[in-house]
């Protein structure tokens, strides 16, 4: 995890810590602690993601994304739309590879109940 980064894109976004730890009902100092020892909740860190419109997975280093997350805070709407049809790409594979897997196993139950009959 890479607490670090809400730092960094909150200044990128001209978002300040006090303003964060406002939408977290902690104290500045907390906040600050709390990054730098990494000690947010998960609820805090998926909140501070929210309100920076970035996936939790930025925080913990995750290149789902090929890097786009920095440009994407910075403005550049194309990238994101590039980093999002990657992850539909990659989540449409795991989708039929799942479901050629279903056909399989729906094709061998069908067997089993043939051979029972």
């Amino acid at each position: 995890m890479n607490l670090q980064r809400i730092k960094d894109i909150a200044e990128s976004k001209n978002i300040s810590i006090r303003k964060l730890s406002e939408i977290l009902e902690k104290t500045e100092q907390g906040l600050h602690s709390a990054i730098r020892n990494e000690t947010l909740k998960a609820g805090e860190l998926e909140t501070i993601a929210r309100y920076m419109n970035v996936p939790v997975s930025y925080f913990f280093g995750e290149s789902v994304t090929g890097g786009n997350i920095v440009q994407t805070a910075n403005g550049n709407g194309n990238n994101q739309n590039i980093a999002l049809q990657n992850q539909c790409s990659e989540l449409q594979q795991k989708v039929n590879e799942l479901n050629e897997q279903l056909i399989k196993c729906q094709k061998e139950l069908i067997q089993h109940i043939k051979k029972e009959k």
